[in-house]
C-alpha cells in the first residue's frame, strides 16, 4: 500500500504542472472570446493527446513495477 502512495505521488508530480500551465503549452487553442467551434474540436483533440501520453506513462510504470514484483 505504501508503494501505491509513492506511485500516486509520482503521477501527480508529473501531471500537475502540465495541467496548471495548459494555456502556455498550447492545450487551450484560443484566448478569451475568440473561441470558435473549431477551437472546441482542437481542445478536445489536445486533451485526448494529453490523456494518451499520461496513459502511456502509467502503463510503462505499471509494467516496470510488475516486472520488479516478479
Amino acid at each position: 500500500m505504501r508503494n501505491l502512495r509513492y506511485l500516486a505521488l509520482l503521477v501527480l508530480a508529473i501531471s500537475v504542472p502540465t495541467l496548471i500551465f495548459a494555456q502556455s503549452q498550447g492545450i487551450v487553442p484560443c484566448d478569451g472570446t475568440d473561441c470558435t467551434t473549431g477551437s472546441v474540436v482542437t481542445l478536445a483533440n489536445n486533451i485526448l493527446r494529453f490523456l494518451i501520453g499520461i496513459s502511456v506513462l502509467l502503463a510503462t510504470i505499471m509494467i516496470a513495477w510488475g516486472g520488479f514484483k516478479m
